[in-house]
C-alpha cells in the first residue's frame, strides 16, 4: 500500500524476478481507479529492468484507490532475444493507494 498526501507526486510500483533465475523482457499497463471503479487514468507503465512502475499525483483525497498492473513477462535466451520455447507469463498485481488531506 502506498500513502500519498493530497498534491504528492510519486511512483508506484514493484520490482519482478523469476524463481528459476531466466532473463526476461516486460511489457506493462496500467489503470488507476477509485473505489467505485471509475478509471482515473491508464495507459502504459514505465519498466525499467525488472521494476515496473508509473507516476501518479491523485488530485482528490480518498481511500482504497487501486492501481492494476498487468505484466506480460517474456522468457529469454542467452543472447537476449526472446525464447520460443518457453511461454510468456502475465501477470496482475494490484495496489493500493490512499490519498489524505496535508
Amino acid at each position: 500500500m502506498y500513502n500519498f498526501k493530497l498534491g504528492e507526486r510519486k511512483e508506484v510500483g514493484g520490482t519482478l524476478t523469476r524463481i528459476d533465475g531466466t532473463d526476461f523482457s516486460i511489457s506493462a499497463t496500467y489503470v488507476f481507479k477509485n473505489h467505485s471503479g471509475t478509471i482515473i487514468s491508464s495507459g502504459n507503465a514505465s519498466v525499467s529492468g525488472a521494476d515496473v512502475f508509473v507516476l501518479l499525483q491523485p488530485a482528490t483525497v480518498g481511500k482504497y484507490y487501486e492501481v492494476v498492473f498487468t505484466c506480460v513477462c517474456t522468457p529469454l535466451t542467452s543472447q537476449g532475444v526472446p525464447d520460443n520455447t518457453k511461454n510468456a507469463e502475465t501477470i496482475i498485481a494490484e495496489v493500493r493507494v490512499d490519498v489524505v488531506a496535508v
